[in-house]
């Protein structure tokens, strides 16, 4: 596996770690009178990013990689700023904060299958557009929850 890729495919490891741990502190702090359904939702989103994180990483194993998963790593280097478990948060936060988590892994796992690869690392990458396709489909869901922008 080239360098370029193996650095790409471990930001996307970051990120999802940190989107995971986020998105999971919001399902847990949301108070709000969408209680009901964001909790259960944002309970499916973690556990769907806690797999992604495992076929992330064991895609680097796969082709003799080890992932760079250490929590401590991933919270400096992910383009994922980690949030407060301390606190509650509003419905519009909420979504708000999901999306820009979301965002950031599409984006991520886009620049990933978007590069020009040898026909075997073509094979292995081909495996991330699942991913991309499950974060439009969480943008099109949070963003349908909202009566107003996020600005």
């Amino acid at each position: 596996m080239n360098k370029q890729l193996y650095s790409m495919i471990n930001m996307l490891l970051w990120d999802l770690t940190v989107a995971q741990r986020n998105i999971q502190i919001l399902h847990w702090n949301i108070k709000d009178n969408s209680f009901i359904y964001m909790h259960e939702y944002l309970g499916e989103v973690y556990d769907t990013l806690n797999q992604y994180i495992d076929i992330t990483a064991e895609q680097l194993r796969f082709n003799n990689e080890f992932p760079q998963g250490d929590l401590s790593d991933a919270i400096k280097n992910s383009n994922i700023p980690a949030i407060s478990s301390s606190r509650t948060y509003s419905h519009k936060e909420v979504v708000c904060l999901s999306i820009s988590n979301i965002m950031a892994l599409r984006n991520t796992a886009h620049k990933i299958v978007s590069e020009d690869y040898s026909s075997e690392e073509s094979t292995f990458i081909s495996g991330f557009d699942e991913q991309i396709s499950y974060y439009s489909k969480v943008l099109y869901f949070l963003k349908s929850s909202l009566l107003e922008d996020c600005n």
